[in-house]
């Protein structure tokens, strides 16, 4: 009744898009962007209140209350997707952008870069997302996917590698396809895009060692065995020696205390006993520091 009153209502609801800037006695300030409403109109009928953030109708030099304390809260894993949620993501991955954009002075352009772009077609998304079950990256049951270990290492071992595959990158390649279709982009230029994109994966990043972790690609040899002479390869999990069907459990952790060991310093610390000094390893109590490895009786120990 309230929402048909609102609807035939003749007074018009004034409102304006406000910041609100509150200063703590010069020492830190908070922001705040929503509505002031001026003449409430038809919403004083109708709660509109859900979609907006609305905020006090407040003049300069007012005074608020500040007596701000801490309050502990947990926060709540994001859901799983579902079928059709993550059909309905694939369809417009940029949706908190554009809604983000819609506040904004380049709203219009904004609107322009992200109108259309979309992961995969209505053709292939089926087929990607099958794959990726096949692969056991992902499971699917009762119409909710979770992820699976292999699809954890898979992100893990991209990020470690510095291939970027987010939903940007992604989208720049089907925009590129969509050029093609209205005839803006030959084959070729396309074609040309994506094969830069690939080169990008396999050029070499020339990096310090105590800043590397590149681990290069999987069955890449890191160098001798210090046990069994063996070749000693990038495995899964970082570097381990493929004698170990007959019994040689030499290895060395791809990551350690949160740092990535790169392959040059793998082979380094085979050749000669030591890396050089690693930066960026995290402790148990979440501070940072550097050390060297060293091989102490066939395994990877610090040192300092």
């Amino acid at each position: 009744m309230r929402r048909f009153v609102a609807v035939f209502c003749s007074e018009k609801c004034v409102a304006e898009k406000t910041e609100i800037v509150i200063d703590l006695g010069g020492l830190e300030q908070f922001s705040l962007k929503g509505t002031v409403i001026l003449e409430k109109g038809w919403t004083k009928y109708d709660d509109f209140s859900q979609k907006d953030k609305i905020l006090p109708k407040l003049e300069v030099g007012d005074e608020v209350n500040v007596n701000f304390v801490p309050v502990e809260k947990e926060t709540s894993a994001p859901k799983h997707y579902t079928i059709e949620t993550l059909n309905n993501y694939l369809k417009n991955p940029f949706r908190e952008e554009k809604a983000a954009a819609e506040n904004d002075d380049d709203a219009e352009e904004y609107r322009a870069i992200f109108e259309g772009l979309e992961l995969g077609t209505e053709a292939t998304r089926t087929g990607i997302i099958d794959n990726a079950r096949k692969s056991k990256y992902i499971d699917l049951k009762k119409d909710v996917y979770t992820i699976l270990p292999n699809g954890e290492f898979l992100i893990e071992s991209l990020s470690r590698m510095n291939i970027s595959m987010d939903k940007y990158k992604t989208s720049e390649m089907g925009k590129a396809l969509k050029k093609v279709f209205h005839g803006e982009m030959t084959v070729d230029e396309s074609v040309k895009l994506a094969e830069a994109e690939i080169a990008t994966v396999f050029e070499k990043r020339e990096l310090p060692p105590e800043k590397d972790t590149d681990m290069g690609f999987y069955g890449d040899i890191a160098g001798r065995c210090p046990l069994c002479s063996r070749d000693v390869i990038r495995s899964r999990y970082g570097y381990a020696c493929t004698g170990f069907k007959d019994g040689c459990n030499f290895k060395i952790n791809g990551v350690i205390c949160g740092r990535t060991i790169s392959l040059s310093n793998a082979r380094l610390l085979l050749e000669t006993g030591k890396t050089s000094k690693i930066e960026g390893f995290v402790s148990k109590n979440g501070k940072e520091f550097s050390a060297a490895l060293k091989l102490v009786d066939g395994k990877a120990v610090f040192d300092f």
